[in-house]
Parts: structure tokens; sequence; C-alpha cells
């Protein structure tokens, strides 16, 4: 970064040399919303992107961003001069109008800004506070004591070779899988473990398989929206997409990354069978449906 001395003695202070910085287009995007597609200017109507779609406005600094401009400051830092603070959007005339340095100061220019913005900052500001991922903040309610899968099991081969530990730590494996999704795609898993058929998968799991031309008919989404949905499915481990098998429509079927009991399968036959519902296990991460 070049820099230049400003003189002093003893106390003397290095800045950069002021250069025009283009704003970044995050900026631009944030200083059009707060405009209101309205020049600043007090009571002025003129768009700034008009009718036609064409920016008609210009990006005007309070603050000049190279030296010789109006109210140029020396102490300030070149991405200061382009932050958004320092910036505002006017049309054409008024960018001209408000060049006149000493009838526009800054505090008067600041001002004008501020009470331009201010109604539509708010509104920008309830549209960044409800702006959340909602992955993260979406929770599970774990199981505990497994009862109710302790006693259905007992009806099962299985059922002596694991214990409650084993089925905790899977549970909390799958439910961990399941809480990554976003809930359109949690509703599609559910609606692949409800109409699946079952079939020996990968490791001899039995695992539940739904063709694509189906869940298309079924979900009625779009080619996109099932793909988006399919994919976020895949990525975290829970079914897999198959095209490619001889003389088989495309199909998408469970994955179960334990290894271990319960299955997916299994996981839907005993819901079946101790009338718990898969909307709540799946889309509202009700695990302790298992107690």
């Amino acid at each position: 970064m070049e820099m230049e001395s400003n003189g002093g003695t003893g106390d003397q202070k290095n800045r950069e040399k002021a250069k025009r910085l283009k704003p970044v287009q995050s900026t631009l995007r944030e200083l059009f919303v707060v405009s209101g597609n309205r020049c600043a200017f007090p009571k002025c109507d003129a768009p700034i992107i008009d009718e036609n779609g064409n920016f008609s406005a210009q990006v005007c600094h309070i603050e000049a961003a190279e030296e010789g401009g109006e109210r140029f400051n020396p102490n300030q830092t070149n991405e200061e001069r382009r932050h958004i603070s320092n910036l505002m959007l006017l049309c054409y005339p008024h960018h001209v109008e408000t060049d006149k340095e000493e009838k526009y100061p800054v505090e008067r220019m600041r001002q004008m800004k501020l009470d331009h913005e201010a109604p539509f900052r708010e509104g920008w500001n309830r549209v960044l506070a409800n702006i959340e991922d909602w992955t993260e903040t979406t929770s599970v309610t774990h199981p505990t004591t497994l009862h109710a899968l302790s006693t259905w099991t007992n009806t099962l081969k299985e059922a002596a070779e694991y214990g409650i530990e084993v089925e905790l730590r899977n549970l909390r494996i799958l439910s961990e899988q399941i809480q990554q999704l976003t809930r359109p795609a949690r509703q599609l898993f559910r609606i692949i473990l409800n109409k699946g058929v079952p079939g020996r998968g990968f490791g001899g799991v039995v695992e539940l398989r739904t063709y694509l031309n189906f869940l298309r008919d079924a979900t009625g989404l779009s080619q996109q929206q099932l793909s988006d949905r399919l994919h976020q499915l895949e990525q975290v481990g829970v079914a897999v997409v198959v095209y490619d098998e001889d003389d088989v429509p495309p199909y998408v079927e469970t994955r179960t990354t334990t290894g271990d009991f319960p299955s997916w399968s299994e996981i839907r036959q005993f819901c079946r069978e101790c009338e718990r519902d898969l909307e709540d296990l799946i889309v509202d991460l009700r695990f302790d449906l298992f107690d």
C-alpha cells in the first residue's frame, strides 16, 4: 500500500495516498435497498432505476474519494471513503447541486442521507434479522429411555444383539443427519420412507427404494426442485440416487450409514406397528417417539 507523510515533528503520522476505489457489490445492493429507489435529496422523486430498468442516478461521496473533491477528508482511509456510511444515491442534477461545498457541508449531507434512508433501513434491518439458517436453529428432541423401541424389538431376532447404548448412539447419528436437511428435504425423505419398496441395499441392509418418476408425480415438484432436495439427501448420506442400473428406471434408495440396527426400513416398520407418525419423527425431528 502506498503511504505518504503528512508532516509534523515528533507526532508524525503516515497515511495512505488517496485513491478512488470502486464500491463493492454488497455495498451497492444495500445502498439501493435503503434508497427506496429515490434520490436522497429532500422532496426529490427522481428514481434510481427508471421504468425501463436503466440506472439513472449517481453514487455520491459525502467526503470525496480523491484530493481536490468536495468535502475531502485527508484523515479517512480509502476503505472508509467507499464505505456505505460515506455514500448516497442522488440524481444527476442534485449531485451537481450538492457539489456546492459551502452550502452542503459534511454535517448537512450526513443528515440528508440519514433522513432519507431511515424508513427504508428499518425494513432492511428486519429482513436481515429474519434471514437464518434454519438447519442451525432446528433442534432434535433426542430419545433417552428407548422404552417403546426396546419393547418392540423383543419381537425381532436382532434385539438380543444390541444394547440401548448402541441404539441411542445410532439414532443420534441418524437424527443429526436429518437435522442438516432443510424442511422441504425432510418432507421429501418422509415420502421416500413411507412409499419406498424394501430391497437389499448396500452392505446387505434392507433399504427402501422409490422411483423418481413416482416422486415427481406424487409431490408435484419441478425437476429442479426434486434434484435440489435429492442432492441434500445424498450430501448428508441418508439416500443415494441411481440412474444407470440396467433395465431399471432411475430411483432413490435410503442409506443407513450406521450399518447397525435400526435401519431406515426398520424405523418405518416401528412407526407403522407402534402407531408413530413419520411426519413427527422425520420432519419435526421428534426422535423421542422411540421412548
